[in-house]
């Protein structure tokens, strides 16, 4: 049904409870979902980039695992 799906992600609690929603309904279709970041101000822009890869990878992993 759905190939991709995009999440846009703001730092609001409803932007957050949007990703298991996005995962059920890519695993249920056999998608894929894209994340993508909005930031109002560019102070926000670097601090996300500050934070480390493996950080972030670390907490997917703990949302997937709420998900499944």
């Amino acid at each position: 049904m759905f190939q991709r799906i995009l999440v846009p992600l703001d730092g609001s609690p409803r932007a957050e409870h949007a990703i298991p929603v996005a995962a059920r309904i890519a695993r249920a279709s056999g998608g894929s979902i894209l994340l993508f970041r909005v930031v109002t101000h560019p102070i926000d822009a670097v601090a996300s980039f500050i934070q480390p890869p493996d950080e972030v990878e670390d907490i997917l992993n703990m949302r997937h695992a709420r998900v499944a």
